[in-house]
């Protein structure tokens, strides 16, 4: 079964729309979450619910504070076993509707490339 995507995000709904104000204040705000929630008079667990259902949505990612570390994503060794083919194409979902398919042959390298290309545009 095949899953398209279509160019515009699904709609909000109104309390999304609101929650989604509240994200963006939080950051501009600084501190955490659950500090933003308290002053708000807010849920922390509805927040962080609401966040990764606009995450999925495409519509909300969060960039780090200055202060915090950068989260990069790590190549990890692979052990192969008999009957596992020597090289294989894999895919990547970066996020909603975005997907990177890369093929078998391409070069061990040029993977490794786009994996930091990618790590850099997604910060």
């Amino acid at each position: 079964m095949s899953k398209t995507c279509s160019q515009t995000p699904p709609p909000l709904t109104a309390r999304q729309r609101e929650y989604l104000s509240h994200l963006r204040a939080w950051t501009q705000h600084g501190g955490t979450l659950k500090a933003y929630a308290s002053t708000h008079g807010l849920s922390v667990s509805a927040l962080y619910t609401v966040q990764r259902v606009l995450q999925r949505k495409g519509v909300w990612r969060r960039h780090p504070a200055p202060e915090e570390p950068v989260r990069m994503p790590t190549l990890v060794p692979v052990q192969l076993s008999a009957g596992t083919p020597a090289r294989a194409a894999f895919r990547i979902v970066v996020s909603n509707c975005v997907t990177v398919e890369v093929p078998a042959d391409a070069e061990p390298a040029r993977c490794a490339a786009l994996v930091r290309s990618l790590a850099e545009a997604l910060r």
